[in-house]
């Protein structure tokens, strides 16, 4: 039996994934995350995969919950800047949904940047 080939993801890219089992606050259930990890990892066969989960619960909109309507999505949702998460790619990643714009990358990265204390 041969292994699955891995997975190719980029940047910028909302992906269906699987984040069960979850532990207390942690956002769980199969839900669309964004690719926040480099593509200098992502082009290297990296197991794992940094992303902030996507969700369609209301938020007031602030830097760390940002609005986005993309075409993969059902729902009007929130990319959830501050729930940064490290995943296994090849047991995780479910489907690709589509990518946000670059407008969107700036914020989830100034959003970053806060939650890192980058700035």
């Amino acid at each position: 039996m041969s292994a699955e080939p891995r997975k190719s993801y980029g940047r910028g890219e909302i992906w269906l994934v699987n984040l069960n089992p979850n532990r207390g606050n942690e956002p769980g259930k199969i839900r669309p995350a964004l690719v926040v990890q480099t593509d200098h990892l992502n082009g290297e066969g990296h197991p794992t995969c940094l992303v902030c989960p996507i969700s369609s619960q209301q938020h007031r909109e602030n830097i760390l919950r940002l609005p986005i309507t993309i075409n993969g999505l059902d729902k009007n949702s929130f990319i959830l800047v501050d729930q940064v998460r490290s995943i296994d790619v090849d047991k995780r990643f479910l489907q690709l949904l589509g990518t946000i714009s670059p407008h969107t990358q700036n914020q989830v990265d100034l959003g970053l940047r806060l939650v890192f204390n980058l700035l």
